[in-house]
């Protein structure tokens, strides 16, 4: 469920990819996500984004072991895509995701 001033509705589906990149010490990923807004749209969205750290702390999370919450974080881009006219301003902005 997502609620917000201009957008409510559910989520329908959800796949998140990633890949580790040894050399760099980063986590790719990629986050799909389908929603239905509660007057009938459909919106997709897009976060495409990377997993950094400090040190070997990525390296360390790949290997299943405990990581600080400040000793990684995850900053990406997304977008929208929808075919419904009344919520095209959302292809329009820039969007930035983080994480700790």
């Amino acid at each position: 469920m997502f609620s917000g001033r201009l957008l409510n509705g559910i989520v329908l589906y959800t796949a998140v990819t990633g890949r580790y990149n040894s050399q760099d010490q980063t986590i790719e990923v990629i986050a799909r996500v389908e929603m239905l807004t509660n007057d009938g749209a459909t919106i997709y969205k897009t976060d495409r984004g990377i997993w950094r750290g400090n040190g070997d702390a990525i390296e360390r999370l790949v290997n299943g072991e405990q990581v600080a919450a400040c000793e990684h974080y995850f900053i990406g881009l997304i977008e929208y895509s929808t075919h419904h006219l009344r919520y095209r301003w959302l292809e329009e902005g820039d969007y930035l995701s983080t994480a700790a």
